[in-house]
């Protein structure tokens, strides 16, 4: 038979592209979901909680939106509590030696859960320079005691999700492309082995 007329054997290369992109897109699944829990746990981190009253400095390393969170519930000292999500007599104050910064009220309702702990959003402010601050927390009331607060890079669950939606997709595709790439290899594999086994038959019967 003529050579333009022989079936080739199919190159591995289409199993192993393949492999490589389905393991390319879950390792940035596995990224997304990795760094996004990293993010969300961050909200107990000792660097960014401020107890109220009480004064203590940040460092902020991006510029952009930021958000203050309340603990309205979790364990302190070793005991659980719970408080309103909204404190009468609360503030918060962002400055350096610069600047003071202008913090407002929440645009949108925002909460966070890390383990045991809920927070609730109540304060938000804008870093146009990153570098460290002073922030300053007061509380009029003593009905609650000292209570709890973090700040937070804003949009911390949104880019999660976003990130994560991202991620999926990627990893569908790249199952898709796998199983797509590996059905044609088997067929043409399957197709070869019939064409060589068809020309040994035909080499036997001269």
């Amino acid at each position: 038979m003529d050579q333009e007329f022989r079936i080739k054997k199919p190159s591995k290369l289409l199993i192993i592209i393949p492999s490589i992109i389905l393991l390319a897109s879950l390792g940035l699944l596995c990224y997304v979901v990795g760094s996004g829990i990293k993010n969300m746990m961050n909200i107990s981190n000792d660097d960014t909680v401020i107890e109220a009253p009480g004064t203590k400095e940040i460092t902020f390393d991006e510029s952009g939106k930021y958000t203050v969170f309340l603990q309205t519930c979790g364990v302190k000292n070793g005991e659980y509590y719970s408080i309103p999500e909204n404190i009468q007599g609360l503030s918060f104050k962002v400055y350096n030696e610069n600047t003071n910064i202008g913090v407002l009220a929440p645009t949108m309702d925002s909460t966070m859960s890390s383990g045991n702990n809920e927070f609730s959003g109540v304060f938000e402010f804008i870093i146009n320079t990153p570098g460290t601050y002073t922030v300053e927390a007061n509380i009029d009331s003593d009905e609650y005691g000292n209570v709890l607060l973090s700040v937070q890079k804003s949009n911390v669950i949104f880019k999660f999700i976003g990130g994560l939606f991202i991620g999926v997709i990627s990893f569908i595709i790249g199952m898709v492309l796998f199983i797509g790439f590996l059905i044609y290899w088997i067929i043409k594999n399957q197709k070869y082995k019939q064409f060589e086994s068809q020309q040994k038959s035909n080499e036997w019967s001269y």
